[in-house]
């Protein structure tokens, strides 16, 4: 244990200061779209030269905020997923021991200097997901019309939003490590081929798309009870694939099947995906909550290939 910070959880106003010195040092510089502000409607507002829009902001303080509405995109999305599996991993598996084991000398360097606490159970994640999405409402509400005008408070509040984001990704990765029992500072983890050519087409071939690792280890872990790996084959794209080649391979407690994780195949990257599905290499796709295109569903319709949609996991 360590002697507390001065600035455990800190609110939108704690790090001013700080940031404005950031700020004033790396000077900040926007080149907008165009001179219009379209936020509200109120406009739109010709933002060209000198001019203000309605609400009295000109353009650099509207360029500040579009910056902290895409920074809180990314937050929000980030702290959504962990809600998600946090609630999954307490229904599934229970309340767990946080243990990240012997290789790891600081287990949770983010959260311990945000929260200025150290969590010992899956409970004790609850207090970091509750003070994140505390935060995020109050920074959305900046973004409302008249609310915050001054280009330098964005890009604080920005800094603001990327710092509980990295709470968020933290909270994120530390219970699915923890819950599917991933490597925890392992030196030797193995290399895997990624790519379409690694899906056997001899078998039906599912793809988990997105964000979520939920979804896509109920397959396996079905697969596997099953006696299953010999008909079906499971490859990843995005996040999902990281995460499904590392369910099963650490040395902790061990609630899934062990070694489960070098089944799976990583398919490809978002970027690939159009190829992939126009490809006809998979058999059936299962989408979550992120990292996934908005026209999977009609791409798919026209190949006849089936979509399950497990948001909600």
């Amino acid at each position: 244990d360590q002697e507390m910070g001065p600035h455990p959880k800190p609110g939108v106003a704690t790090l001013r200061t700080w940031d404005h010195i950031i700020a004033n040092r790396y000077k900040i510089m926007y080149a907008p779209a165009d001179d219009t502000c379209t936020l509200c409607t109120y406009g739109p507002c010709d933002l060209t030269g000198n001019k203000k829009g309605a609400c009295g902001i000109d353009q650099a303080g509207a360029c500040g905020k579009i910056v902290l509405i895409a920074c809180l995109m990314g937050c929000c999305a980030h702290a959504a997923h962990g809600r998600h599996l946090y609630h999954w991993c307490m229904d599934k598996f229970g309340d767990m021991k946080f243990d990240m084991g012997d290789e790891i000398l600081v287990d949770s360097p983010l959260y311990q200097t945000i929260m200025g606490s150290k969590p010992k159970t899956f409970k004790d994640f609850n207090e970091g997901l509750y003070y994140l999405e505390e935060e995020v409402v109050q920074l959305l509400a900046a973004t409302h019309t008249g609310q915050e005008g001054a280009y330098i408070d964005c890009e604080a509040k920005a800094l603001n939003a990327g710092m509980l984001d990295l709470l968020g990704m933290e909270i994120c990765d530390m219970l699915q490590i923890v819950a599917y029992d991933m490597p925890r500072g392992a030196a030797d983890a193995p290399l895997i081929e990624i790519g379409m050519g690694t899906m056997d087409q001899n078998k039906g071939v599912l793809i988990a798309y997105g964000h979520n690792l939920a979804a896509g280890a109920e397959a396996m872990i079905y697969a596997e009870n099953n006696n299953l790996w010999d008909k079906v084959d499971i490859g990843g794209v995005c996040c999902t694939a990281h995460d499904l080649n590392r369910i099963g391979l650490g040395t902790g407690e061990l609630k899934v099947p062990k070694g489960i994780g070098t089944k799976p195949k990583v398919a490809g990257a978002m970027g690939w995906w159009r190829k992939m599905i126009r490809s006809g290499v998979m058999d059936c796709v299962m989408v979550d909550e992120q990292c996934v295109f908005c026209d999977v569903l009609g791409d798919a319709e026209k190949r006849k290939i089936p979509v399950l949609s497990l948001i909600h996991i």
